[in-house]
């Protein structure tokens, strides 16, 4: 692995790590700001495409080169972004939403 392929590496798992963590904790303060029930059900989004990325992470190492030249944590990667994409747009409703209800 090159030296920038364990800086990307390292710095997508740290980004992957922190969106996580922001989930659950940002998605508290919206709710006590709104009664948006929709943000209280995807909270879990979050910690849930992590365990997602990981899983495809080590199935890909225990399965060696079974993908063929594709990577099973690639497809982890995908969907964790689309995991955090629904969470942060669902989160930046209810906050919407929180503004104009004053």
């Amino acid at each position: 692995m090159t030296t920038s392929g364990v800086i990307h590496a390292a710095a997508g798992i740290l980004a992957f790590t922190c969106f996580a963590l922001a989930g659950p904790l940002l998605t508290r303060p919206i709710l006590t700001a709104t009664s948006t029930t929709r943000v209280r059900g995807l909270a879990f989004l979050p910690p849930a495409g992590y365990a997602i990325f990981w899983a495809t992470g080590i199935l890909d190492n225990q399965l060696g080169d079974s993908f063929g030249s594709r990577s099973a944590t690639g497809l982890g990667e995908r969907l964790v972004a689309v995991t955090f994409i629904i969470w942060l747009s669902t989160a930046a409703l209810g906050i919407r939403r929180a503004m104009r209800q004053g």
